[in-house]
């Protein structure tokens, strides 16, 4: 089936069979597009088409529930467009609601055919009254946005119209079945309600004039709230004498037959056991169904609200607060040194690019320090071949042995002649820039030169790669180190965030489980005293209000037939008085009224003295209420001050280790951060060192080359 999304005009393909069917329409999942995977489409039948279902459709879709959240909006299966097929009305869209139908909490025991993750909410244990308590708070979450538009009433409030998934959430649907309102006007009716969660005034209505009240929603939610945790409904039970015949919940509701009101105690024959189970409920919750099942049967206003609801069963939660301890940025580096001599060594280059410019720009005085030399060294081997000729000629006279002067002469000069021709026939090296021009006479010398330099400078080359590899190698262990401290430093920390949110939480559990906190309503001690005194307290002294006047109307009914009795006999007796001769007549007749007066008067005594008995009970009983609200908001707030002092005294210890911890992780950033400069200080001296012999050579080379910059 293809049908038209008219808030978006897109075509929708159905699927080609429901997956549930109802007494109004079919329910169909939407196979395209793509989007609508969690939406589903409920059809009309034909006759269910009307004009007046369209209009009100067209008004849900117009007018939804404000939600805070995504979460709160899934509470709830509301219509989001209408569909139409050919121009013809045909349904509407809403979000795919999943889950079991209520019900299946409402009884005493959870329907066979349930997996086993249900079992945890099987009565009779704490964990499944507050999992079931959980499921109530999210149906008045639901109920308190759709009471809050001040435009809807659900008043076929009942189970089978709320869907529940095992792990709590809920869902209301049939939202197509709501009654919308506008003050006291009601645009469009809910079509019925069921006898069994309708309110008292069900019964009275014939033919309705006005707009159904949120308190007919306020009375239904009370009793799905009672039955999801106790199993059974408020008002089950068996009645005798003037209710006997009073078979049915809704006439049990009609007569507001609650089995804890104890008014009707009477009347009861049988009040099943799980009933009992109502005085383990919170007191909070006790005063709520009392305040609604009692004084809510006569005072609407006296029931409870969603909102009202929502406060006593929403679970106290302590908030999750930012870490409060932390590792300030700045405290988690430690910068090792630049190294900016490193960067700009003359070891990080080849022997060309380091000195080749400079020997380039400086060849004729290098050719000429060599000329100097050569120079020199000729004169020196002159006067060493003097000499030794002088030696020889001293040997050759005055030893034997004269034939070894020729040959240390001959060999001397052999030696000389093949070092020359040597220098001679050497290439020039690879590493002599490219763009020197030297007399060929010359490279072999100043090849000689550069080798010598190149030589020292692949020493220190070597030299400095074993300086910058162990600076490298030692301040990547006091890196490591600092690394290693500050994972211990930031655990700590976490270990302080934890403990601090543990017991924080520690703390307030240890609040809520005072009794008296329990007790009453609220999250502060604020809260729950603005509760006491605006509505508990009024409450319970209209209850001890209604309950005096209820003694004062039995004392007058109980002397009533005395006093009835007694008039009954005095005219009686004058009856017979009269009877009597004139003479007996006057003096009986005297002495009977005589009679009367003084029983009379002790019937009035009787019952002034006990009114005035009921009459200091009521006082008393004011009296002993409103001091017991005084003290109990007095208590409360010496709970609230105990958690807090003990917060206090919490966060200034964990304070002091995070101040303590502090100081440990600056002192030793401090000493690991001198290590460093201490490290790179001994690198800079160390590299001077290296620099001097290379310096040394240059000027005996007569190069002038500053090898810092």
């Amino acid at each position: 089936m293809k049908v038209r999304n008219t808030t978006t005009s897109e075509i929708l393909q159905l699927a080609s069979t429901p997956f549930a069917r109802g007494g109004e329409g079919l329910l169909y999942r939407v196979v395209a597009p793509k989007g609508y995977a969690a939406i589903v489409a409920k059809i009309y039948h034909p006759p269910k088409r009307t004009k007046e279902r369209w209009n009100k459709l067209r008004y849900l879709v117009q007018n939804p529930p404000v939600f805070e959240n995504k979460e709160q909006a899934m509470l709830i299966s509301w219509p989001i467009a209408l569909l139409e097929k050919k121009q013809a009305f045909m349904g509407f869209l809403m979000p795919f609601a999943n889950g079991e139908l209520l019900e299946v909490l409402a009884t005493t025991k959870l329907p066979q055919y349930l997996s086993e993750e249900w079992q945890r909410f099987k009565l009779g244990t704490i964990q499944a009254s507050k999992l079931r308590q959980k499921v109530c708070f999210n149906i008045a979450v639901a109920l308190y946005h759709i009471h809050k538009t001040g435009h809807y009433v659900m008043v076929d409030l009942k189970p089978d119209n709320i869907l529940i998934q095992q792990n709590g959430l809920v869902s209301l649907v049939d939202m197509d079945s709501v009654e919308i309102v506008n003050g006291n006007q009601t645009l469009f009716a809910a079509a019925m309600a069921t006898p069994e969660f309708a309110p008292p005034e069900f019964h009275q209505l014939t033919k309705r004039t006005q707009a159904i009240p949120i308190s007919w929603d306020q009375f239904s939610i009370a009793i799905i709230f009672y039955k999801v945790l106790l199993g059974i409904h408020p008002f089950a039970a068996t009645t005798q004498g003037k209710y006997e015949t009073a078979v049915g919940l809704g006439q049990k509701v009609k007569h507001g037959l609650y089995v804890h009101n104890k008014v009707y105690q009477d009347y009861f024959d049988t009040i099943p056991f799980p009933h009992a189970a109502f005085y383990q409920l919170p007191t909070v919750l006790q005063y709520l169904f009392n305040r609604c099942f009692i004084q809510g049967i006569q005072r609407l206003g006296a029931r409870p609200t969603a909102e009202d609801w929502c406060l006593a069963l929403g679970e106290e939660k302590e908030e999750a607060e930012a870490p409060t301890y932390f590792i300030p940025m700045d405290g988690l580096t430690l910068e090792t040194p630049a190294l900016e001599i490193a960067s700009n060594s003359i070891f990080v280059h080849s022997f060309e690019a380091t000195f080749g410019a400079t020997i380039s720009k400086q060849s004729s005085q290098l050719i000429d320090k060599i000329k100097e030399e050569q120079r020199s060294w000729k004169k020196l081997i002159g006067k060493s071949l003097l000499g030794v000729a002088a030696l020889g000629t001293v040997v050759f006279l005055g030893i034997k042995y004269y034939f070894v002067l020729p040959i240390v002469f001959i060999a001397a000069l052999l030696l000389w002649y093949n070092q020359r021709k040597q220098k001679r026939q050497d290439p020039t090296p690879i590493f002599l820039p490219t763009t020197l021009h030297v007399a060929t006479k010359w490279k072999p010398l100043l090849n000689e030169k550069i080798q010598l330099l190149f030589e020292g400078y692949q020493n220190q080359k070597k030299a400095y790669q074993q300086l910058i590899s162990s600076f490298y190698q030692t301040s990547g262990e006091l890196q490591k180190k600092w690394e290693e401290n500050t994972k211990v430093y930031k655990k700590k920390c976490r270990q302080l965030n934890q403990e601090k949110w543990q017991k924080n939480v520690a703390i307030t559990q240890e609040r809520n489980q005072q009794p008296l906190w329990k007790q009453f309503v609220g999250r502060t001690s604020e809260e729950k005293q603005r509760f006491l005194k605006k509505k508990y307290l009024p409450s319970c002294l209209q209850n001890l209000a209604d309950e005096q006047q209820q003694k004062i109307k039995t004392i007058d009914a109980e002397h009533q037939a005395i006093w009835q009795d007694l008039e009954y006999k005095f005219y009686e007796e004058l009856d017979l008085i009269s009877k009597n001769v004139s003479f007996q007549r006057v003096k009986a007749k005297k002495e009977a009224e005589d009679r009367f007066v003084e029983a009379r008067q002790k019937i009035i005594d009787a019952i002034q003295a006990q009114k005035k008995e009921t009459n200091q009970y009521y006082e008393a009983q004011q009296k002993i209420i409103k001091d017991s609200v005084h003290n109990y908001c007095e208590q409360l707030d010496a709970i609230e001050s105990l958690a807090l002092n003990k917060k206090m005294l919490l966060n200034q210890r964990l304070d002091l280790k995070y101040k303590t911890l502090l100081s440990e992780m600056e002192l030793e950033q401090m000493a690991l951060k001198k290590a460093l400069t201490t490290l790179e200080k001994d690198f800079d001296t160390k590299y001077e060192q290296l620099l001097e012999p290379l310096q040394i050579m240059l000027k005996k080379l007569g190069l002038v080359m500053n090898l810092e910059q």
